[in-house]
């Protein structure tokens, strides 16, 4: 057993299970997501079966999809060795760790690049390779494989064998004993045979257009964001096969479908179908609520500033909830008003915020006005918002205050760790005597107190330094530094 493994604690002996698969030739490609071939669900020749235990109980999610992918795919990559030593992590590369561990918070990275006087050859050496630190002795971390590797594997709806791996520029995985190349993937997971097993880090290697991040997976121009005023219009709106209209038209930009035409035609029905599994909604092609539900409201864009001015590469600053209460202020609401008006009074009254001034509405405003001792007619007029506005600055300036206090607790919290170090450092040298002509730790650290250019060496200029010191704190004036100037200098 390794020293490696008994550190993690991976020494338990695990059930002995074994996992076969079905014949070669008998899985469809669309299946390939579900199954990946040899290389997780069975044993490779001459391993211990017990280390593939299924991982039926245990699920895990495949990274998101990302929206309006263009149509054409790139194909399988070449395999292209590392040519040149240029340790540096490529963009496609860093973004893929990204996404991947995003994906899988519990899991870690073993590293990029390598250094170039270390092993043969290697992409690691070019900053296009990457390992995923899972093990294949843990079964939440097999089945994280599992959906990843079937993610970037499977058939996408337009029948591209292997998408995402494409797509990113996947020139090959070694997993488990196993690996998988792009330029045969026919053949699917093969043995490797090689000293290094992975069967504690998944190897990724990207083609050089996968590594600076140059392939179409990075070019997806849906994003599933619409805008707020899009999204309360539309909503409540159910659209299916064959509509036109400018809602389809919205749903098209918002999902990157190109052309733009308000038909929702097969293009458009594949980027919806491809939406709903993406957010585990019924995949029917038809959208109704919980489909609208699941875009998100875009957003703003940012304020440009002067150039050279800090706020032009800052967000801009947040506006208050009771200044955007206040452009309202000179609108009455009643039953059948709708906008951005009735949307900022519903987040004040605390109701379902839709935009639309509904009897459920009145009915919340009522009791509102009531506990405010205010006229419980249901509409908001001017005194109305007069209180919602005095109302929503109180509760801002209180969490106004939470903050500052917040923050000036942190300031101290830091000054007293600060403190406290630099006391338990000058207890540590509070019992040695320091005169001219020392030198070592000790005397660097005070002149690091004296705010002097530390070199270590009591010489004439620390010498003053300390008499200075003395004089300042009302010390014995001798240029030794004792018990006493050393608790001074806390």
């Amino acid at each position: 057993m390794s020293a490696h493994l008994r550190r993690r604690g991976r020494h338990q002996a695990p059930r002995r299970q074994v996992f076969s698969l079905p014949p070669a030739g008998t899985l469809a490609p669309a299946a390939l997501g579900v199954t990946l071939t040899a290389g997780l669900l069975g044993a490779p020749p001459g391993a211990d079966s017990s280390l593939f235990a299924p991982t039926s109980a245990i699920t895990a999610t495949a990274p998101y999809t990302p929206l309006g992918l263009p149509e054409r795919i790139e194909g399988f990559a070449p395999y292209v060795p590392q040519s040149r030593c240029d340790p540096t992590a490529k963009p496609g590369v860093l973004a893929f760790r990204s996404l991947v561990l995003r994906t899988y918070p519990d899991t870690g990275s073993d590293g990029i690049v390598r250094a170039c006087n270390i092993g043969g050859v290697s992409e690691h050496k070019e900053g296009r390779a990457w390992d995923w630190e899972v093990f294949a002795t843990n079964r939440r971390n097999v089945a994280e494989v599992r959906a990843l590797l079937g993610w970037l594997l499977a058939t996408d709806d337009e029948g591209h064998r292997a998408a995402m791996a494409r797509r990113l520029g996947v020139m090959y995985m070694i997993w488990n004993r196993r690996i998988w190349t792009a330029d045969q993937a026919s053949a699917g997971w093969r043995p490797y045979h090689k000293a290094e097993a992975h069967t504690e880090h998944v190897h990724f290697s990207f083609s050089w257009a996968g590594a600076l991040k140059k392939t179409s997976f990075w070019r997806a121009t849906g994003i599933g964001a619409i805008s707020a005023t899009d999204l309360r219009r539309y909503r409540h709106t159910v659209i299916s096969y064959g509509e036109r209209g400018p809602a389809v038209r919205v749903i098209q930009r918002a999902l990157g479908v190109r052309p733009v035409n308000s038909r929702y035609g097969p293009k458009t029905r594949v980027a919806v179908l491809r939406f709903q599994r993406a957010h585990h909604l019924r995949a029917d092609g038809v959208i109704g609520p919980k489909t609208w539900s699941k875009f998100r409201p875009a957003a703003p864009p940012r304020v440009p500033g002067r150039p050279g001015h800090p706020r032009s590469q800052a967000t801009p600053a947040r506006k208050p909830f009771s200044a955007i209460l206040a452009q309202h202020s000179n609108r009455v609401l009643r039953i059948g008003a709708h906008g951005p008006a009735v949307a900022a009074l519903e987040r004040v009254i605390r109701v379902p915020t839709d935009g639309v001034y509904r009897p459920a509405t009145a009915r919340a405003v009522s009791r509102w006005q009531r506990h405010y001792h205010l006229a419980s007619d249901g509409v908001v007029g001017k005194q109305t918002w007069r209180a919602l506005i005095y109302r929503t600055q109180r509760v801002e300036a209180k969490q106004r205050a939470v903050a500052a206090a917040r923050a000036r607790a942190r300031v101290h919290a830091r000054a007293v760790a600060k403190a406290h170090a630099r006391y338990v450092r000058i207890a540590r040298y509070e019992a040695t005597v320091l005169r001219a002509g020392a030198a070592g730790l000790p005397v660097r650290f005070l002149q690091q107190r004296l705010r002097m250019r530390p070199d270590g060496n009591f010489g004439p200029r620390t010498y003053a330094a300390v008499v200075a010191f003395q004089r300042r704190h009302h010390l014995p004036v001798d240029g030794v530094v004792g018990r006493r100037t050393w608790r001074a200098l806390t």
